[in-house]
């Protein structure tokens, strides 16, 4: 296989509703460091950055069963405006893939236009599954960082999940309410009135999903409010982020809930993970015919 096929470079520009210098604290600082990099479902520790040229930027990453340490140096350093590393990342002792990332931050009106550039190379064609999922995972971390930055990381319940269908087919169903109503619902819910947003309990009780959206932009991200039956303060909101990997769509769901109590209390009482989990057994179902 050949070193282009090999390699593979992404683009990644998000706006943030925070200043330069608050965004940059979360690049250099090592706690804060830890607490956003990487995908969902991964966690990262032993994060040892030394901000200038030439400093150390390494940590070690864990999730889904194993772990990778990536070893980095800084390339290019500017405070509040740029930072650039190069790293390999190496898995039981050895060297599974090198890459670069350059993150660069502007001033926008208010809040701050962060572009990431970021290429990897893997070292055998073993590691190609590490390219598929670049993107998403860098899009992931991106959006931990915005988590981070707002304080919503303690009160965001995530769940991952894949879809063999392109991202503008399983955008559809998370978008139309038509669609939507064929497979979000509950574990022991079934399907209410007609093509509406409505679900019945097992005991029959009747709940009338409020669906609000608050953002779109198709067919990678949206973000709803979501309640039930017209009670205000009984809701809290999704977003969605929509990723392509290979042939499939990976999902990320992200339960974002008003205050980390409303967070404890609803966990303590739903699980809401496997509910999600079975919503997307559904989708998959409703997607394949």
């Amino acid at each position: 296989m050949s070193e282009s096929l090999l390699t593979r470079e992404i683009s990644i520009v998000r706006k943030y509703s925070a200043s330069p210098e608050s965004i940059f604290g979360f690049l250099k600082d090592p706690l804060k460091v830890a607490s956003w990099w990487g995908p969902d479902q991964f966690v990262a520790d032993e994060v040892d950055v030394e901000p200038r040229i030439g400093g150390n930027y390494s940590l070690t990453m864990t999730g889904m069963g194993f772990s990778q340490r990536i070893i980095g140096a800084i390339v290019e350093f500017e405070e509040a405006k740029y930072l650039a590393v190069e790293n390999r990342v190496e898995y039981e002792g050895s060297t599974i893939l090198r890459s670069y990332f350059r993150i660069t931050i502007e001033q926008d009106g208010d809040g701050t236009e962060l572009t990431l550039k970021a290429r990897a190379t893997v070292v055998n064609e073993q590691m190609m599954a590490a390219l598929q999922g670049m993107y998403a995972g860098w899009n992931q971390a991106m959006q931990r960082l915005d988590d981070c930055l707002f304080e919503r990381i303690e009160r965001t319940l995530v769940v991952l999940g894949g879809v063999a269908s392109p991202v503008a087919e399983v955008f559809k169903y998370w978008s139309e309410p038509e669609r939507l109503s064929q497979w979000w619902r509950p574990m022991g819910f079934r399907i209410g009135r007609g093509g509406e947003i409505a679900v019945t309990s097992p005991d029959d009780t009747l709940l009338v999903n409020q669906i609000s959206f608050l953002e779109i932009d198709p067919p990678l991200r949206l973000g709803f409010r979501y309640g039930y039956n017209d009670v205000e303060d009984l809701g809290f909101n999704i977003l969605v982020l929509l990723d392509e990997m290979g042939s499939q769509t990976v999902v990320s769901v992200r339960f974002v809930f008003d205050t980390v109590a409303d967070y404890i209390s609803t966990l303590s009482k739903f699980d809401v993970k496997k509910g999600a989990e079975g919503s997307l057994d559904r989708l998959r179902a409703s997607i394949s015919g």
